[in-house]
């Protein structure tokens, strides 16, 4: 091989390694958790899914999985997007309800109605606040209803764990991960 050849092929493998080093990678990470509520013959699952983005390149995807080891240590995301799946169970009968930018709490059922709090802040017309399931889509609650859940909470007809049986009729389990560590929170700090 004569020597122009050589360097030649030398800053060929120079460049593409520095390509395949530098290259955009696109990363996300999705995680899943939710809350099953029911009562009488019909069940909800509420699951919350938190998209975490990540742009890099090869050379800082290394370093992010590196850090991954290093107990409480976190690669800090540059975009962060939630949304919802509601399921509705019914003897025959199955639901799904989509909803982009919600973040769920637990929800917690009065009377005939499900309750929940939505923690996505996102200036949209169910932003924040506490939310009526009404069978397809998501309400604002009243004043009225809003005390109501406030005065059962804080007097414990609703238990404050995420666990409960046979209170007022619903039951409530906590399903597919851990639904409470979805809020984003833990990056905040990042």
């Amino acid at each position: 091989m004569s020597e122009s050849r050589k360097k030649t092929v030398v800053i060929l493998a120079v460049l593409a390694i520095l390509v395949v080093l530098f290259a955009p990678v696109y990363y996300i990470r999705d995680e899943a958790g939710g809350n099953l509520i029911w009562n009488g013959d019909q069940a909800y699952l509420f699951m919350t899914v938190v998209h975490r983005g990540y742009r890099m390149n090869c050379f800082r995807l290394v370093a992010a999985f590196v850090k991954e080891l290093i107990p409480y240590e976190t690669f800090s995301r540059d975009d962060l997007s939630s949304s919802v799946i509601v399921f509705r169970i019914a003897p025959g009968n199955l639901q799904r309800f989509d909803f982009d930018n919600m973040n769920l709490d637990s929800p917690d059922g009065i009377g005939q109605n499900i309750y929940v709090v939505n923690r996505e802040n996102n200036g949209g017309l169910l932003n924040g606040g506490l939310l009526k399931w009404s069978g397809d889509h998501f309400e604002r609650t009243s004043a009225e209803e809003q005390n109501a859940l406030r005065t059962a909470r804080s007097s414990g007809r609703i238990p404050a764990g995420p666990i409960y049986e046979n209170i007022g009729g619903w039951s409530k389990s906590g399903v597919a991960g851990k639904p409470s560590m979805l809020s984003g929170e833990e990056d905040a700090e990042s």
